[in-house]
């Protein structure tokens, strides 16, 4: 969806569901920890999507050693608090729960899935990757397909 995504590394796709909302499947990747400039444009992007009225999924790379996501807030050690801050408060005002709670990169969680809707995450489970990181696939619940049983006449 050339409409939503912006100047940073990140991609997007609608998936129209019947009987529930669309699905935004978004993808992105923060190269740095302190990319200002790449965040700033991310924020745009989900500012985009959160307007559309569908449920929305993102996934990748953030590049964020230092949150503690348990507590929503940077580590005691971070370098960069009020940019760790800046992306709660997006994440908030975007409606977004991070639902991944296991390193995916040595003992940093840096790899995220995000969702507008917890209730459609079943289990998010952490494999071996085919780079330096893990992959963080979901298990969740959604209706693609609707049946009605019309009678005969």
């Amino acid at each position: 969806m050339k409409d939503i995504q912006s100047d940073c590394e990140d991609v997007w796709i609608k998936i129209d569901l019947f009987v529930s909302k669309s699905l935004l499947i978004g993808a992105y990747y923060k190269p740095h920890e302190h990319d200002q400039h790449s965040w700033e444009d991310f924020s745009k992007s989900l500012s985009k999507a959160h307007k559309l009225n569908c449920n929305i999924w993102v996934a990748g790379d953030f590049s964020l050693p230092n949150m503690d996501w348990d507590y929503m807030c940077p580590s005691p050690d971070c370098k960069h608090p009020s940019f760790y801050r800046q992306i709660t408060e997006t994440q908030n005002d975007s409606n977004l729960t991070q639902t991944v709670s296991l390193p995916t990169f040595d003992s940093n969680i840096l790899d995220l899935f995000f969702t507008t809707n917890p209730t459609l995450v079943q289990r998010v489970s952490i494999l071996p990757g085919i780079s330096d990181h893990c992959s963080n696939p979901c298990q969740y619940l959604c209706t693609l397909f609707s049946f009605t049983n019309i009678p005969a006449a």
